[in-house]
């Protein structure tokens, strides 16, 4: 039990005393009444204060107050502990200064927190606040836009750029062997970079079967990831799906305007023909979601069905369910695909190369120079010093098609040069170099040879081919 105890203490030395006070004051009520000054007590147990001066030079003692919580063994008060102090008020946040501007962040249950991190400077992680005004396709907080947005402050109409610099040291397998890391693989961040793919845990073993010790600037993986939702179907119209189960909360999240969105209804006006050994055409019914759903919503808005790349651009087509797909799903309910996994295809890199004719013909009005287009550039420079001989294993460019060739469709191809071109491929060896070292075609490079009393012979370019599993047909240049 709480006990408040007055006592009254006169210290002889006035380097406790404080500035000159008045003895009374005159309330609303217009009396006065007499000034009453208390004083907490230090760490020692001492008051702060032990004295006052009045208006008239006179000193008087001050009334130490002190919430006492027990006596000790000599009956004396024991004062209790301050519930608040100095530094717990410094560590003290508002509950009003919590989720507003100029406040700080909430955290969830598990300490993340509930609003996202964004800044007005670099608009980092904000196209939920301008989508349509820089991207009308990527909105929400899944897409993040570094520069070109903000204004410089010159009121001339002009934006900060941004430059992304990363530097990187990978040090070990799997994940730390990238230095940057770009995993197509889904929502859920699950992935190890295969690079130098051995568990060090294993001992000897793991150090024998690394084969090598390998470090990437730029790892990219990607995998034939999931559909971020799968959801049955009940029906269809022009424009919606009908939800065979109301949306959670979760699901309604993960679903935005102009996402895709794929069925396993097939139109039975379009069915390719076949070719063996090739994947045929795609006939299924699919769109893009034209409205973030709610959760508790049993439909889906879509702009309008279609089929990709071969349907017949009409509108009001309605996917029909009396027949499902069984190419490439073999679900016996109707379904809808929702996201990345409900796409056709994965790239791990698309270049695209937009340029403006207007800034390629000469006038009064260019303002670009750029004529030379190099879609790929690797070059190898040696510095300090010459390099000893055969030091470097320089690899070039590698593809290999995988550990199962027999997947494969007959069509499949490593480098595919297309377009009217002058010019398909150009090889600029030096002599004695082999512009192809083939299984069966072999081309060696003749640059600036010719016979000569230094150089006799001249190296041949020859192919051969085997002709009824019997002879060898041989060309000889």
């Amino acid at each position: 039990m709480k006990k408040i105890i007055f006592f009254c203490a006169l210290l002889s030395s006035p380097a406790l005393a404080s500035d000159i006070i008045p003895q009374t004051y005159r309330a609303a009520d217009n009396h006065y009444h007499t000034v009453n000054i208390t004083s907490n007590l230090d760490a020692t147990g001492k008051p702060i204060v032990g004295a006052y001066r009045d208006l008239n030079g006179q000193w008087h003692a001050t009334t130490v107050s002190v919430q006492a919580c027990g006596l000790d063994a000599d009956n004396h008060p024991v004062p209790c502990a301050p519930a608040v102090t100095n530094s717990t008020l410094e560590n003290y946040l508002q509950k009003s200064a919590v989720n507003v501007a100029n406040g700080v962040a909430a955290l969830d249950a598990l300490g993340d927190v509930t609003s996202p991190l964004t800044s007005g400077t670099d608009w980092l992680g904000s196209w939920q606040k301008n989508a349509q005004s820089v991207d009308a396709f990527a909105q929400g907080y899944e897409s993040a836009l570094f520069g070109g947005q903000v204004a410089t402050g010159e009121n001339n109409g002009t934006y900060m750029p941004r430059s992304l610099l990363v530097q990187t040291d990978p040090y070990g397998p799997y994940s730390t062997g990238c230095g940057m890391g770009v995993a197509m693989t889904g929502s859920v961040y699950n992935s190890q970079y295969p690079i130098s793919e051995q568990d060090p845990r294993r001992g000897a073993g793991a150090v024998v079967g690394v084969g090598g010790y390998d470090t990437v600037a730029n790892c990219i993986l990607v995998s034939n990831m999931l559909a971020r939702l799968v959801l049955t179907a009940t029906g269809y119209t022009a424009t919606s799906v009908q939800l065979a189960t109301p949306l959670t909360a979760a699901q309604a999240a993960q679903i935005h305007p102009n996402m895709y969105i794929t069925t396993n209804s097939p139109n039975p006006a379009l069915t390719p023909t076949a070719v063996t050994g090739q994947l045929p055409l795609k006939n299924l019914f699919a769109g893009f979601v034209s409205a973030e759903p709610a959760a508790g919503a049993t439909l889906i808005s879509v702009y309008a069905w279609d089929v990709p790349g071969i349907g017949t651009g009409v509108g009001g087509q309605v996917p029909q369910t009396a027949t499902l797909d069984t190419v490439w799903s073999a679900r016996n309910t109707p379904t809808v695909f929702l996201g990345g996994g409900a796409a056709g295809s994965a790239f791990s890199e698309n270049w695209f190369f937009n340029l403006d004719a207007g800034d390629l013909t000469p006038s009064t009005s260019n303002r670009s120079l750029i004529h030379q287009i190099t879609p790929l550039e690797v070059d190898l420079n040696i510095v300090n010093g010459t390099a000893p001989a055969n030091s470097i294993d320089w690899q070039g460019i590698s593809m290999n098609a995988g550990n199962q060739p027999a997947a494969l469709t007959t069509d499949s191809r490593q480098i595919l040069l297309g377009g009217n071109i002058n010019h398909h491929l150009q090889f600029d060896g030096g002599s004695g170099n082999w512009l192809i070292d083939g299984d069966n075609v072999s081309i060696p490079s003749t640059k600036n040879q010719s016979l000569s009393s230094t150089i006799t012979a001249q190296i041949y370019q020859e192919w051969d081919q085997w002709v009824s599993s019997a002879n060898k047909m041989r060309f000889v240049l």
